[in-house]
Parts: structure tokens; C-alpha cells; sequence
């Protein structure tokens, strides 16, 4: 009975002692976790952004004009940075159909 004692008043000393090891682990589990998802949340709406990009004329037009000034790295992300200078160095390249 003693030893069963022993074992447990080990055990919650244990618990005690790795508690603040054990909540700062789990904040930066939970930390990290919260910043894959923002990294997922934002992928998706840059891909949902391209997709109607593609569709929409205006649209791909809005997104060049403000590759055109200077705080584009601020206002898109870089995927659709690359997306779009690519995509205008493929219009560019194509001719027009003629009429």
C-alpha cells in the first residue's frame, strides 16, 4: 500500500514539475497550428482569386494595374505576383486575332 502511495505522490510531483514545460510546448503546437492554417486559408483564396482572374477580364485588369505601381508586394501576395507577370508575358507574346 505504501509503495502504491509512493507512485502516485510521484506521479502528481511529476505533473507539477513538467506543467509549465507541458503549456509552453502546447502553445506553440497550438501557435503553429494557427499559422498553417492562415498559410492554407490564404492558398486557397489566391487560388480562388486566379480562377476568377481568368474568367474575368476586369478583373485580371485590376490585378495588372496594381502590379504596375510600386506597392504591389504589399497589396497581393507573391503567388499571384508570379501568376499574373506571367500571364501578361504570355498575352503580350500572343498576337492578336485578326477580325
Amino acid at each position: 500500500m505504501a509503495a502504491w502511495v509512493a507512485l502516485w505522490a510521484i506521479g502528481f510531483v511529476a505533473l507539477a514539475l513538467l506543467a509549465g514545460t507541458v503549456r509552453r510546448f502546447s502553445a506553440r503546437v497550438f501557435v503553429a497550428l494557427d499559422e498553417w492554417a492562415a498559410r492554407k486559408a490564404q492558398s486557397r483564396a489566391d487560388e480562388r482569386l486566379w480562377s476568377i482572374a481568368l474568367q474575368d477580364a476586369r478583373l485580371m485588369t485590376d490585378l495588372q494595374s496594381v502590379l504596375a505601381r510600386d506597392d504591389a508586394a504589399a497589396t497581393l501576395s507573391p503567388v499571384v505576383v508570379a501568376r499574373v507577370r506571367a500571364h501578361s508575358a504570355v498575352t503580350r507574346s500572343a498576337p492578336l486575332p485578326y477580325v
